[in-house]
């Protein structure tokens, strides 16, 4: 640890940010497969106060221009740290950092914007549930509470799926709703959702979509023939989630990549809510537990991010629902969201009873 926080004041000195804040957790370190040692994480969150704000960039897209320059700092720390015998990325990484970075009210300019990364990262492979269970405890535990889920790696090699956050999120939402549900998911993965909620009787009708033409190939071959067979209307669309069709729904499950939701819901809140309706709910995966910042700009106070040149109050999903909480699932971020106070009472309490009172706030 005293290495680490070594490394990293002389990292950020020279970015012009001072470290605030660092706060350390264990988790299942489950985006590694097989995860290496005794199967968990050591993450450590480094709460970093940047007083130059256009450090990464003074304005565009989220997801195409800042997150891009936040990704590359957190690749030269690990670069940073590699050289210092800490390993944070790979196969066999045991320790994670995560950058929270803040803007300095008064910061300026000065340096180079960090120049973005070209790392790109999509679901490539399915993982079947047997070798999850075999593999993996974590996996095991999903695979005994939801059924026969399937595993996503990355073309980076990291494992993105099955969704814990998003699958416990879906299970309370299908226990407080009396009848099936029409579902609709942006960033479907190999099709675990819908699986789960149709073995629970829970799923009337469901449509996915997905960015990998893998993940969609998958789903039509192994997905769609078993819920046809529980009498579920089911596709699955190609394709960014900014363009993705939106039928009306009564939930909607959003596990597109972190740094996708910001954009998303500055494009495409409206519309979300409409989907929904009245009664629906919206269940958001946005982030892990050490990595709160896209969380943040989702449901947090505007104030704290205001001093960046490229923040737009449209990420705030206060914009578009009056009900939002925040919980934590099977060690994953998890946000819901509607217009329908019966519906936010309904799935909350059933998530405080499946996973205990963790963290809930009401807008």
């Amino acid at each position: 640890m005293r290495e680490i926080l070594t490394e990293l004041d002389d990292f950020f000195r020279y970015y012009k940010a001072t470290v605030i804040g660092v706060r350390g957790i264990h988790r299942d370190n489950f985006e590694r497969f097989p995860a290496p040692g005794n199967g968990e994480l050591r993450a450590l969150s480094f709460h970093v106060v940047f007083h130059d704000v256009l450090v990464f960039g003074d304005g565009g897209d989220f997801l195409t221009d800042i997150h891009p320059r936040i990704a590359a700092l957190g690749e030269r720390l690990a670069e940073r740290l590699r050289g210092a015998g800490i390993e944070i990325t790979g196969p066999g990484a045991e320790d994670a950092v995560a950058i929270v970075p803040y803007p300095d009210p008064r910061g300026t300019g000065g340096l180079e914007p960090v120049p973005p990364s070209q790392r790109r990262s999509r679901g490539f492979s399915v993982i079947p549930p047997r070798e999850l269970r075999a593999h993996s405890p974590y996996y095991a535990r999903l695979l005994d509470t939801y059924g026969p889920v399937f595993g996503v790696l990355t073309t980076n090699g990291t494992v993105v799926g099955p969704d814990g956050g998003l699958l416990g999120a879906a299970a309370a939402a299908a226990e407080a709703f009396p009848d099936p549900l029409r579902v609709v998911e942006l960033g479907m993965g190999a099709g675990s959702t819908p699986l789960a909620l149709a073995q629970r009787g829970k799923l009337a009708a469901y449509t996915g979509n997905d960015f990998s033409a893998e993940m969609i190939e998958h789903f039509r071959r192994s997905v769609a023939p078993e819920l046809d067979a529980l009498g579920v209307r089911a596709e699955a669309v190609l394709g960014s989630c900014l363009d993705a069709p939106l039928p009306p729904a009564d939930l909607l499950c959003v596990g597109v990549y972190y740094q996708a939701q910001p954009s998303l819901v500055a494009a495409r809140g409206a519309e979300l809510a409409a989907a929904l309706g009245e009664s629906g709910v919206a269940v958001f995966q946005s982030g892990m537990l050490e990595d709160p910042l896209v969380t943040r700009l989702l449901y947090g106070d505007a104030a704290e991010h205001s001093a960046w040149p490229w923040y737009d109050p449209a990420f705030r999903l206060q914009n578009y629902f009056r009900w939002i909480g925040r919980h934590v699932v099977e060690q994953e971020t998890i946000l819901i969201a509607t217009n329908s106070l019966n519906s936010f009472r309904a799935v909350s309490r059933t998530l405080d009873r499946a996973s205990g009172f963790r963290d809930l706030s009401l807008s």
